[in-house]
Protein backbone atom coordinates (compact mmCIF):
# COMPACT_ATOMS: atom_id res chain seq x y z
CA UNK A 1 0.00 0.00 0.00
CA UNK A 2 3.22 2.45 0.35
CA UNK A 3 1.65 3.52 4.08
CA UNK A 4 1.47 1.88 7.52
CA UNK A 5 -1.73 0.76 9.13
CA UNK A 6 -2.39 1.95 12.32
CA UNK A 7 -5.85 0.21 13.36
CA UNK A 8 -6.77 -3.03 13.68
CA UNK A 9 -9.95 -2.35 12.02
CA UNK A 10 -8.40 -1.25 9.09
CA UNK A 11 -5.69 -4.75 8.83
CA UNK A 12 -8.19 -6.79 8.94
CA UNK A 13 -10.57 -5.54 6.39
CA UNK A 14 -6.80 -5.61 4.15
CA UNK A 15 -5.39 -8.76 5.39
CA UNK A 16 -8.82 -10.88 5.76
CA UNK A 17 -9.34 -13.77 8.24
CA UNK A 18 -6.64 -16.00 6.33
CA UNK A 19 -4.03 -13.32 6.65
CA UNK A 20 -4.78 -12.75 9.91
CA UNK A 21 -4.41 -15.94 10.60
CA UNK A 22 -0.89 -16.17 9.28
CA UNK A 23 0.17 -12.98 11.20
CA UNK A 24 -0.72 -14.28 14.60
CA UNK A 25 0.54 -18.28 13.51
CA UNK A 26 4.08 -16.66 12.57
CA UNK A 27 3.83 -14.24 16.02
CA UNK A 28 2.95 -17.35 18.11
CA UNK A 29 6.05 -19.23 16.57
CA UNK A 30 8.60 -16.70 16.82
CA UNK A 31 9.98 -16.82 20.25
CA UNK A 32 9.53 -20.68 19.88
CA UNK A 33 11.72 -21.10 16.94
CA UNK A 34 13.61 -17.87 17.36
CA UNK A 35 15.38 -19.02 21.04
CA UNK A 36 18.94 -18.82 21.02
CA UNK A 37 20.88 -21.30 22.47
CA UNK A 38 23.92 -21.56 24.90
CA UNK A 39 26.46 -21.69 22.19
CA UNK A 40 25.26 -20.43 19.06
CA UNK A 41 23.21 -16.38 19.29
CA UNK A 42 22.48 -17.05 15.54
CA UNK A 43 20.98 -20.11 15.27
CA UNK A 44 17.50 -19.46 16.52
CA UNK A 45 17.70 -16.66 14.01
CA UNK A 46 18.56 -18.66 11.08
CA UNK A 47 15.80 -21.11 11.99
CA UNK A 48 13.43 -18.45 12.11
CA UNK A 49 14.48 -16.69 8.68
CA UNK A 50 14.24 -20.43 7.29
CA UNK A 51 10.59 -21.24 8.78
CA UNK A 52 9.36 -18.02 7.28
CA UNK A 53 10.91 -18.80 3.85
CA UNK A 54 9.46 -22.37 4.10
CA UNK A 55 6.54 -21.33 5.30
CA UNK A 56 5.55 -18.74 2.45
CA UNK A 57 7.03 -21.66 0.02
CA UNK A 58 4.77 -24.10 1.17
CA UNK A 59 1.38 -21.65 1.30
CA UNK A 60 2.09 -20.18 -2.63
CA UNK A 61 2.85 -23.74 -3.66
CA UNK A 62 -0.26 -25.25 -1.82
CA UNK A 63 -2.65 -22.18 -3.61
CA UNK A 64 -1.55 -23.22 -6.56
CA UNK A 65 -2.02 -27.06 -6.72
CA UNK A 66 -5.47 -26.33 -5.18
CA UNK A 67 -5.07 -27.24 -1.55
CA UNK A 68 -5.56 -25.00 1.45
CA UNK A 69 -2.67 -21.99 1.94
CA UNK A 70 -2.64 -21.62 5.68
CA UNK A 71 -2.44 -25.55 6.56
CA UNK A 72 0.57 -25.81 4.12
CA UNK A 73 2.23 -22.31 5.74
CA UNK A 74 1.60 -23.97 9.44
CA UNK A 75 2.95 -27.13 8.41
CA UNK A 76 5.94 -25.19 6.89
CA UNK A 77 6.77 -22.92 9.91
CA UNK A 78 6.21 -25.72 12.06
CA UNK A 79 9.01 -28.27 10.16
CA UNK A 80 11.75 -27.88 12.15
CA UNK A 81 10.83 -27.55 15.92
CA UNK A 82 12.83 -30.37 16.35
CA UNK A 83 16.10 -29.05 15.82
CA UNK A 84 15.90 -26.25 17.35
CA UNK A 85 14.44 -28.18 20.91
CA UNK A 86 17.20 -30.71 20.18
CA UNK A 87 19.62 -27.66 19.63
CA UNK A 88 18.66 -26.16 22.71
CA UNK A 89 18.65 -29.49 24.78
CA UNK A 90 21.92 -30.51 23.40
CA UNK A 91 23.24 -26.98 24.27
CA UNK A 92 22.16 -27.11 27.97
CA UNK A 93 23.52 -30.78 28.30
CA UNK A 94 26.64 -29.85 27.16
CA UNK A 95 27.01 -27.25 29.26
CA UNK A 96 26.54 -28.99 32.18
CA UNK A 97 28.79 -31.83 31.01
CA UNK A 98 31.70 -30.50 29.76
CA UNK A 99 34.51 -27.92 31.43
CA UNK A 100 34.06 -24.76 29.60
CA UNK A 101 34.81 -26.27 26.23
CA UNK A 102 32.94 -24.77 23.51
CA UNK A 103 31.89 -27.52 21.03
CA UNK A 104 32.11 -27.23 17.36
CA UNK A 105 28.76 -27.87 15.43
CA UNK A 106 29.91 -31.45 14.23
CA UNK A 107 29.17 -32.60 18.45
CA UNK A 108 25.56 -31.26 17.44
CA UNK A 109 24.94 -32.11 13.69
CA UNK A 110 25.07 -35.75 13.39
CA UNK A 111 22.70 -36.70 16.28
CA UNK A 112 20.29 -33.73 15.12
CA UNK A 113 20.13 -34.61 11.60
CA UNK A 114 18.88 -38.32 12.73
CA UNK A 115 16.64 -37.17 15.59
CA UNK A 116 14.67 -33.69 13.88
CA UNK A 117 12.51 -35.01 11.77
CA UNK A 118 10.86 -37.76 14.26
CA UNK A 119 11.35 -34.78 17.19
CA UNK A 120 9.32 -32.38 14.64
CA UNK A 121 6.48 -35.23 14.50
CA UNK A 122 6.26 -35.94 18.43
CA UNK A 123 5.88 -32.42 19.21
CA UNK A 124 3.39 -31.15 16.42
CA UNK A 125 1.03 -34.65 17.56
CA UNK A 126 1.21 -33.54 21.09
CA UNK A 127 0.41 -30.40 20.09
CA UNK A 128 -2.79 -31.76 18.40
CA UNK A 129 -2.15 -30.02 15.06
CA UNK A 130 -4.62 -31.56 12.15
CA UNK A 131 -3.75 -34.76 11.39
CA UNK A 132 -2.75 -34.37 7.33
CA UNK A 133 -0.21 -31.86 8.71
CA UNK A 134 1.45 -34.39 11.58
CA UNK A 135 1.72 -36.95 8.40
CA UNK A 136 3.33 -34.65 6.45
CA UNK A 137 5.98 -33.91 8.56
CA UNK A 138 5.84 -37.61 9.57
CA UNK A 139 6.85 -38.18 6.18
CA UNK A 140 9.81 -36.25 5.89
CA UNK A 141 11.84 -38.64 8.17
CA UNK A 142 12.60 -40.90 5.44
CA UNK A 143 11.35 -39.21 2.02
CA UNK A 144 13.13 -39.27 -0.89
CA UNK A 145 12.51 -37.80 -4.50
CA UNK A 146 9.41 -39.60 -6.04
CA UNK A 147 8.33 -41.40 -3.15
CA UNK A 148 4.71 -41.65 -2.70
CA UNK A 149 3.40 -39.03 0.13
CA UNK A 150 0.29 -36.78 0.89
CA UNK A 151 -0.29 -33.35 -0.83
CA UNK A 152 0.96 -31.72 2.38
CA UNK A 153 4.02 -33.83 2.42
CA UNK A 154 5.65 -33.14 -1.18
CA UNK A 155 4.75 -29.55 -0.30
CA UNK A 156 7.13 -29.20 2.51
CA UNK A 157 9.68 -31.97 1.11
CA UNK A 158 9.60 -29.73 -2.38
CA UNK A 159 9.51 -26.19 -0.74
CA UNK A 160 12.16 -27.11 1.79
CA UNK A 161 14.61 -27.95 -1.48
CA UNK A 162 13.48 -24.76 -2.85
CA UNK A 163 14.37 -22.73 0.31
CA UNK A 164 17.30 -24.57 0.56
CA UNK A 165 18.29 -23.86 -3.34
CA UNK A 166 17.86 -20.22 -2.42
CA UNK A 167 20.51 -20.08 -0.08
CA UNK A 168 22.63 -22.34 -1.01
CA UNK A 169 22.87 -22.02 -4.83
CA UNK A 170 21.03 -19.22 -5.98
CA UNK A 171 23.92 -16.77 -5.08
CA UNK A 172 26.29 -18.82 -7.14
CA UNK A 173 24.63 -20.02 -10.21
CA UNK A 174 20.89 -18.00 -10.51
CA UNK A 175 20.04 -19.79 -13.94
CA UNK A 176 20.64 -23.57 -12.30
CA UNK A 177 18.68 -22.44 -8.95
CA UNK A 178 15.97 -20.93 -11.44
CA UNK A 179 15.94 -24.51 -13.68
CA UNK A 180 15.62 -26.76 -9.99
CA UNK A 181 12.86 -24.42 -8.90
CA UNK A 182 10.93 -24.82 -12.03
CA UNK A 183 11.94 -28.68 -11.73
CA UNK A 184 10.35 -29.06 -8.07
CA UNK A 185 7.40 -27.38 -9.72
CA UNK A 186 7.32 -24.41 -7.37
CA UNK A 187 5.72 -21.20 -8.98
CA UNK A 188 8.73 -19.36 -10.65
CA UNK A 189 8.33 -16.42 -8.80
CA UNK A 190 8.99 -17.49 -5.38
CA UNK A 191 12.37 -16.29 -5.36
CA UNK A 192 11.56 -12.76 -6.01
CA UNK A 193 9.02 -13.76 -3.06
CA UNK A 194 11.68 -14.53 -1.07
CA UNK A 195 13.71 -11.77 -1.17
CA UNK A 196 10.56 -9.68 -0.59
CA UNK A 197 10.55 -11.66 2.56
CA UNK A 198 14.38 -11.30 3.43
CA UNK A 199 13.88 -7.49 3.37
CA UNK A 200 10.93 -7.81 5.60
CA UNK A 201 11.92 -10.14 8.12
Amino acid sequence: MGKRIHDIDRAVVKLGINGIRLVLSAAVMQPIIQRDAAYSMQTGQRLWFHAMECAVTCASTAQERGLEPFKAYLVGLVHDIGKITLFSELSKQFKLNSENIIPESNAFVPIMQLLAPATSYRITRDWELPTELCKAIAEQVSVNPGDKISPYGAILFEANLACETYVAIRPKDAVLAQTLLEELHIPTNMFTELDELSREV
